[in-house]
Formats: C-alpha cells, sequence, structure tokens
C-alpha cells in the first residue's frame, strides 16, 4: 500500500528523520510524543513493505492519505489523489473543527477510546486506537533502593510540582527515596528560562515551594534524553509518576514504562486509567496517599512485581506497534 502522512504541514518545524525514533531533535529541540507515535507508525509500515511519504505528496494516487492532529490540513492535500482520507485524533481540542471539515474523511482514528468518547456523533467511522510502540526487550536495571521517575514538561498540568511534593512525604518514610527528572529545562538552574519557556507566573512559585521541601542530593535533573535512551533509564527505575491535572487524550511515556516493567502511578484524568490498566494505580492528587502507596508497595515485593508483570502483559496486548497497525489494517479493509 501506498501511504502519505500529514503533520508539518503549516508548522514552523524542521522535518526530522523518519528513519530515527528520537525524542531530541539535532539542535537540542524536543520532539513531542504524537510525532514520535507517527514515526512509528511509518517505521513499521516500511517494515512491512508498504511506501510512506511524510507531507510531500509525489504525483501518484495513494490507498490512504492520514491527516495527523489538526482536521483542517486537509485543505491543502484536497488534490491528492487518495483511495481513503483519515484523520488521525490525537487532542482533546478538536471537536469544532472535526465537525467543520469531517466531510473529506473516510474515517478517524484516536488514540484512546476517552478521546473516541469526545466524538459521541463522529458521523463517519471511528476506530479507538492507542500511540504505539515499537517491541521493547530491555531488562530491569534497578541499582538504587527506591527510584522514582517523571518524565514530561515542566508545565502547569503535568505536575512536576506534585511529584516533588510525594517525595517530600516519602522522604521520612523511606530516606532512601530518589526521584529522576527527565525533561526541557533543569529546576536547579535558571528559574528566568524556567517562566520563559515553561512556567507562567501562578505555576513557578508552586514548583519554588515543591522545592524548597526537599533535599537536593533526592532529586536528579537529566534534561532531554533520546527515546532509546529513556526506554533503558525507565527500566532502572521503580515507579513512574504521572500526576496530570489536566486529561490525557493517551500517554506515551506510560506506555513505555510498563514495556520495561515500570510500575505506573497516575492520576485519574482522561485517557490515563485506560492506558495505565492493571500496570498500575491511579490515584487522587493528594501527595500523602501516593507516597504511602509507594512506601506500601516497594516494601512488598511480590506486589510491586504483581503490577510490573502486569503492565508488560498490558503493553504487549495493547500497544505493540505491529498490533497496532494490525488494527488499523483490519479496519480501513472494512471502510
Amino acid at each position: 500500500m501506498n501511504w502519505l502522512f500529514v503533520y508539518l504541514a503549516g508548522e514552523d518545524w524542521k522535518q526530522p528523520d523518519p528513519a530515527k525514533l528520537d525524542r531530541v531533535n539535532p539542535d537540542g529541540s524536543y520532539i513531542g510524543g504524537t510525532l514520535i507515535s507517527l514515526l512509528r507508525v511509518m517505521n513499521e509500515l516500511r517494515r512491512r513493505g508498504h511506501r510512506v511519504d511524510l507531507d510531500q505528496p509525489v504525483p501518484a494516487r495513494y490507498d490512504v492519505l492520514v491527516i495527523c492532529r489538526e482536521p483542517s490540513f486537509i485543505n491543502d492535500y484536497l488534490d491528492v489523489a487518495a483511495n481513503r482520507r483519515i484523520l488521525w485524533l490525537h487532542d482533546i481540542d478538536q471537536q469544532a473543527d472535526f465537525r467543520r471539515y469531517r466531510h473529506h474523511y473516510d474515517g478517524a482514528i484516536t488514540v484512546s477510546p476517552f478521546l473516541g468518547s469526545l466524538y459521541p456523533e463522529a458521523g463517519i467511522p471511528l476506530l479507538n486506537s492507542t500511540n504505539p510502540l515499537e517491541i521493547v526487550d530491555i531488562p530491569r536495571t534497578e541499582t538504587e533502593p527506591l527510584s522514582l521517575c517523571f518524565a514530561g514538561m515542566f508545565i502547569k498540568g503535568r505536575g512536576v510540582d506534585f511529584a516533588l511534593e510525594v517525595l517530600a512525604e516519602l522522604l521520612p518514610i523511606r530516606p532512601d527515596a530518589r526521584l529522576h527528572l527527565y525533561g526541557s529545562h533543569s529546576l536547579w538552574g535558571s528559574p528566568a528560562d524556567i517562566v520563559r519557556l515553561h512556567c507562567d507566573r501562578h505555576y513557578l512559585p508552586r514548583v519554588e515551594a515543591a522545592l524548597a521541601k526537599v533535599e537536593r542530593s533526592a532529586v536528579e535533573f537529566h534534561g532531554n534524553v533520546a527515546n532509546r535512551d529513556l526506554l533503558r533509564r525507565l527500566a532502572g527505575h521503580h515507579f513512574l509518576l504521572i500526576p496530570a491535572d489536566v486529561d490525557e487524550s493517551c500517554s506515551m511515556v506510560a506506555i513505555e514504562a510498563q514495556a520495561v516493567g515500570t510500575v505506573v502511578l497516575a492520576s485519574p484524568r482522561g485517557a490515563l486509567p485506560d492506558t495505565v490498566g492493571p500496570g498500575g494505580l491511579c490515584l487522587p492528587l493528594e501527595p500523602a496517599p501516593w507516597a504511602e502507596k509507594i512506601a506500601e508497595l516497594a516494601a512488598d515485593h511480590e506486589s510491586w512485581r504483581g503490577y510490573s508483570r502486569a503492565g508488560r502483559a498490558h503493553y504487549q496486548a495493547r500497544f505493540r506497534c505491529d498490533r497496532v497497525i494490525d488494527a488499523w489494517l483490519d479496519w480501513l479493509g472494512g471502510l
């Protein structure tokens, strides 16, 4: 089959190398989860012998034209010959544009059942899928007695301040606990840069207050890391914290953590309960219960291993890229 994916149209971003699954561009800029998901799908299709183009169509007829995220991008591709035009929905705020442009599409694919629930009257065939992850076979490598991590942008709603609050509650119970932060900028470095790039003026004081409650030696900042490197590092942590205070359409890092057997603790927002599934727990956003649950599971090794095994099985059944693409192809064949 011949595929054309459209993602970067209308955006002033450097086109990444589709052969590379990496979170960091050569210039150090961060590649978000949606683009990582796209590159994984493209690579899996190429592995199966499909022809796949990105953004720039060739003068030929495509079997499938896939518009990623922005329904309005179809306007620039109406003259592209395609047997099927598909919208790949990743965001929770596209309902208005979806209603406006859906008549141009033969169907839509979402990244979670939660996201699909936001489009109850789609008017076109809808497949509730997920963000995919390639086959992962990375061994566990824990070296610290109790290792936690947070991976994401340091912005309001993502919860890096909450992760630090959890650590502050946990340290009196488990002084050996350590929190590893993977993200865009050092919290220990320049607050001015944090304000300018990530934290609004209302959020920064919360981050600073949370930092003041913990010993610096209990927190390690790693910055942006490449995707394969992040997977290896996740395998060295016991828990991944996803204390999102906003609805998530899907959580790439939750999938990645489960693939390497790391137990996920998350908020119950959006798609997180479905994505985490049996590979962890979704808890209300109160730091003390999170700390208590971490201490409880860390002391009960068999319970922790149960969540770890269940998370790996959940990844295998739901999120492996080859299985996601199998479902895509079955659904496309029925349109």
